[in-house]
């Protein structure tokens, strides 16, 4: 019910095998073909983002971004943003 409102506008929603946070290792081939990503506590850092060309946004729900290296976010062009309360 939660990916209604993606599906409806067209996405594909993936999930990993188990939950994370994975290891930028675990983490890439689930994000190689993503535009964007609903994050948890997984590493986007330099690793990941180089890894995952296509990845233009990391939405990290609930608050902060201590998983998020956000200049690593700018050096790739990938908007970085949080969904506080969502948690």
């Amino acid at each position: 019910v939660a990916e209604a409102p993606l599906t409806s506008a067209g996405c594909r929603v993936v999930y990993p095998a188990r939950m994370g946070p994975l290891p930028a290792a675990e983490l890439i081939p689930h994000l190689r073909g993503a535009d964007a990503v609903i994050a948890a506590t997984d590493p986007y850092n330099d690793e990941v983002l180089e890894a995952c060309p296509r990845l233009k946004a990391v939405v990290r729900w609930g608050t902060g971004y201590d998983s998020v290296d956000l200049d690593a976010c700018t050096r790739h062009g990938v908007v970085a943003c949080n969904a506080p309360g969502l948690n």
